[in-house]
């Protein structure tokens, strides 16, 4: 069921790269979603240089602006189990889904955390639901295995701007997961999307 007002985008995004002049293709992606739509979906986009000031992000999206913008985006250079790897030589410490959980526990109702690094998600289903679990958001997506740039942009373009006009209750959520599983089929099955 569409929303007359689709639900608004935080997005964090965790960059240590030291060229800070160049925008992230994450940034003209959630542009995209502001600009491209006929009903534009309200976008917030900050980037986070460790992993210390992704947990602030954290912080304020729970308690200031989750009742807006109740779709939160965690991005990085992800592993298994880790959402950014941090980097040595920017002296970035890694940050991981734990860590993520343990931010935001019992702080993520009526959200969807989509986590937006590469195979973040590949671990065993049961850690991927306790992670849901622990947050208390309707829904988790993020991908098994590495990701192009390009093509997790595209795809994260398109689940966004599905989720933005569902409702995020018993029947909006599943709704998105079969979506998500037939749109996975295809070219974008290689991401190996899922949607706890």
């Amino acid at each position: 069921m569409a929303r007359a007002r689709p639900h608004g985008v935080f997005a964090i995004e965790i960059d240590f790269r030291t060229n800070l002049a160049r925008t992230s293709p994450l940034a003209h992606g959630l542009k995209a979603l502001t600009d491209a739509s006929e009903r534009p979906i309200a976008v917030i986009h900050r980037q986070a240089r460790t992993a210390e000031e992704c947990l602030t992000l954290l912080d304020l999206w729970a308690a200031r602006h989750k009742p807006r913008y109740p779709i939160l985006v965690v991005a990085g250079h992800g592993a298994p189990g880790v959402v950014s790897e941090g980097s040595r030589r920017a002296r970035v410490a890694a940050l991981t889904l734990d860590e993520l959980a343990d931010a935001l526990e019992g702080r993520g109702r009526g959200g969807w955390l989509h986590v937006g690094s590469c195979a973040s998600l590949d671990i065993p289903s049961r850690q991927r639901r306790g992670v849901k679990e622990r947050i208390g958001c309707a829904a988790l997506s993020g991908f098994r295995a590495p990701v192009d740039h390009v093509d997790a942009i595209a795809f994260e373009l398109i689940l966004l701007e599905r989720v933005a006009r569902a409702s995020l209750d018993g029947r909006g959520v599943p709704a998105v997961r079969r979506f998500t599983a037939a749109l996975s089929q295809g070219y974008f099955k290689r991401l190996r999307a899922v949607v706890v």
